[in-house]
């Protein structure tokens, strides 16, 4: 298979080369001199390193077919939407044209209807401006009654209102010195308060103090015991570079001797076996020594990380020490709000009471209004029905007096005839009064007269109708009479109750402020007592925020108490070192010795750095 890719190491130093079937091949690559070194260099700057895909003609060839199919397939399904889209702007164009033909009929039939209604509006205006003409006539008349009427309760109102003046001064006198007790009994319980919590804070600040010269002693003897180590181990090495130089030396000394004496070969024989199991030893101790000094590396490691831990529980506790700070001057600044707003709840609770105490005569007060109120309304509707029945007992008065004019008009037209009749029968009595001396005729006369105007019928008649006549007229009188009384009395009566109605309805205007009134007051008391609760809990917080310290506080003790049990581990695996390292056969070689104390020395020091 032909190679994909070529890459090489970023040391130079491997070549890497894959194929298309998975093959991989590494090929290690020689150091160059420094003149091609600099000669490679200059070409790498001139050209930079490239990346090419070998691919064969058979994949390119069927890329490209690929290519092509999907062109087809782009062209086609490029135009199959070119036919959707033109077909779903047929559909939209029928739509939009339904719906403009649809809503321009829905308009036309709007602005019938609007014309209509605007004159509608205009026929409402005219009848409405008559009524109002009317009403503002009514309203001009009654207005000059209900006038005089108010000025009247105004006084009586003045007369309450000095009343209620001097109530008020009474009530405050009294409340005034009950304010004087509660604020005396309250600044005793605040003194109370803030001397306890003065000792509380002392006793804190007592402890806090001791808790930080105990924990400067342990920090200075932990600096005193790691210093002390440090040196230890230093004078530890030196001595035992110092013995091993020495060993080192005599056995050389030593094997220099045998050498030049030439022992006999059974000597040589025991000696090399010796310096075998010397060699053996030195590789031993060699062995341990690594080790030990690996363990020692742990060690230092895990004090490092001890140490940065201490650090990072002592920045903490210095952080949580600001923070504690910090809260309790928000508590002492808390406290201060905190009187004050038991000072304020106080008051707050003495006005809540007096609120309510004056509130309830007021209540008392609104029922009895609404009671009044629904009788006058039942007399406003006993009224109404008794002035609809005089209206019908108006009318029909007024039907009896129109017949009763056309009677007194028939009336008078028969006693201008009686008049007449009279008038003539005198002239013909005097007539027959002529006829005394002649017996004869005066009683043809006689006769004639009665036969004439049948004296006794109409005598009768007359005195009826007279009788008829003065009936009719005392009854008339007295309806007329019983008409302007009922009159009189019920516009005396609406106009009592139109004045009742207005003095309710501003009573109750003035109620309904005072209501509100209290309602803002009673709202401001809640919000207040929910401020109290707040503080409430921000000092449960407090409480719980000093919890988490001490808990702090405890894990802070632990890891000292780890860290100085990891001292002791330390002191005591370097005593192990040091005697393991004195008890042990002298090295070979010097300098496996002079490396360990680089090993050691950097560690030290970046501990004490730590």
């Amino acid at each position: 298979m032909a190679v994909a890719r070529l890459r090489l190491s970023h040391d130079n130093q491997y070549l890497f080369s894959v194929g298309d079937d998975g093959s991989l091949c590494i090929f290690e690559t020689k150091e160059l001199s420094s003149s091609k070194l600099k000669g490679r260099s200059e070409r790498e700057n001139a050209m930079a390193f490239a990346e090419e895909i070998l691919v064969t003609k058979s994949d390119l060839e069927e890329k490209n077919q690929t290519m092509q199919e999907l062109k087809a397939k782009v062209d086609e399904l490029t135009l199959h939407n070119e036919y959707q889209l033109r077909l779903k702007d047929m559909n939209y164009k029928e739509k939009i044209q339904e719906v403009s033909d649809k809503f321009t009929s829905e308009l036309t039939q709007d602005k019938q209807r609007c014309t209509d209604l605007q004159e509608d509006k205009r026929e409402m205006e005219a009848e409405y401006d008559a009524k109002l003409s009317e009403l503002e006539a009514t309203h001009t008349h009654e207005l000059d009654g209900i006038r005089d009427t108010y000025f009247a309760k105004i006084k009586a109102e003045v007369e309450r209102y000095d009343a209620l003046t001097q109530e008020r001064d009474e009530e405050n006198a009294r409340w005034d010195e009950e304010n004087q007790l509660l604020v005396e009994s309250h600044t005793q319980f605040l003194a109370e308060m803030t001397s306890e919590y003065d000792r509380k804070v002392e006793g804190e600040q007592t402890k806090q103090t001791q808790l930080g010269g105990e924990k400067d002693e342990i920090v200075a003897e932990f600096e005193d015991n790691k210093t002390q180590i440090e040196e230890d181990a230093d004078l530890e090495i030196e001595e035992v570079k110092a013995k091993y130089d020495a060993k080192f030396l005599d056995e050389r000394e030593a094997t220099l001797r045998l050498k030049g004496a030439k022992i006999d070969i059974c000597e040589n024989g025991i000696m090399k076996k010796k310096f075998t199991a010397l060699q053996k030893d030195i590789e031993d101790q060699k062995e341990e020594i690594r080790s030990l000094q690996e363990k020692g590396k742990e060690l230092y490691e895990n004090i490092k990380g001890l140490e940065k831990d201490i650090q990072g529980h002592k920045k903490e506790i210095r952080e949580r020490e600001e923070t504690i700070q910090d809260k309790e001057k928000r508590i002492y600044d808390l406290k201060k709000k905190n009187q004050e707003l038991e000072k304020f709840k106080f008051v707050l609770d003495y006005k809540i009471k007096e609120l309510k105490r004056q509130i309830e005569p007021r209540e008392n007060e609104i029922a009895d209004m609404k009671l009044q109120i629904e009788e006058m309304d039942q007399e406003l509707e006993h009224y109404h029905k008794s002035n609809a029945a005089l209206d019908l007992m108006i009318g029909e008065l007024t039907l009896k007096m129109d017949g009763m004019q056309k009677d007194i008009n028939h009336q008078s037209l028969e006693i201008k005839t009686m008049r007449q009749f009279i008038r003539q029968f005198q002239s013909d009595l005097h007539d027959s009064a002529q006829l005394l001396e002649k017996k004869k005729a005066l009683k043809a006369s006689v006769i004639a007269l009665y036969k004439k105007y049948e004296t006794g019928k109409i005598v009768t008649e007359v005195a009826s109708d007279v009788d008829a006549q003065q009936e009719y007229n005392r009854q008339r009188e007295y309806l007329e009479k019983e008409v302007e009384s009922m009159k009189s009395k019920l516009v005396k009566g609406l106009k009592i109750n139109h004045s009742e109605m207005m003095r309710l309805k501003r009573e109750n205007a003035i109620l309904t402020v005072q209501v509100n009134d209290l309602r803002r007051e009673f709202h401001a008391v809640k919000s207040s007592q929910s401020e109290v609760n707040d503080l409430k809990n921000k000092h449960r917080d407090k409480r719980s925020m000093d919890e988490r310290e001490m808990e702090l506080r405890r894990e802070s003790e632990l890891q000292k108490a780890q860290i100085q049990q990891l001292k002791h581990q330390q002191a005591s695996m370097l005593k192990a070192l040091g005697g393991s390292s004195a008890s042990g056969p002298p090295p070979r070689r010097a300098p496996s010795v002079a490396t360990a104390k680089p090993k050691l020395l950097p560690m030290m020091g970046s501990h004490i750095d730590a």
